[in-house]
């Protein structure tokens, strides 16, 4: 199963505007650019497990929450 990062992107946006983040301020917390944060949301680009780490911990939510349209199974 190939990893679909359209979805991954969304998760991650859906996460970022409930956690009341703008584009800037997630980069800032993952220390990217906000281009990044817009192509990571769009899923034109991926990103290294470091950075998904980075992320779930800036948006303080789990792994399996931005996995969410990629995992079969999900608690």
């Amino acid at each position: 199963m190939a990893i679909n990062y359209v979805r991954m992107g969304m998760q991650i946006r859906d996460m970022r505007l409930r956690a009341g983040m703008t584009q800037m301020r997630l980069a800032e917390a993952v220390n990217c650019t906000s281009s990044f944060i817009s192509h990571l949301e769009s899923g034109r680009k991926a990103m290294s497990l470091d950075l998904f780490i980075q992320f779930a911990n800036a948006l303080k939510v789990s792994a399996d929450n931005l996995l969410k349209g990629n995992l079969e199974y999900c608690s």
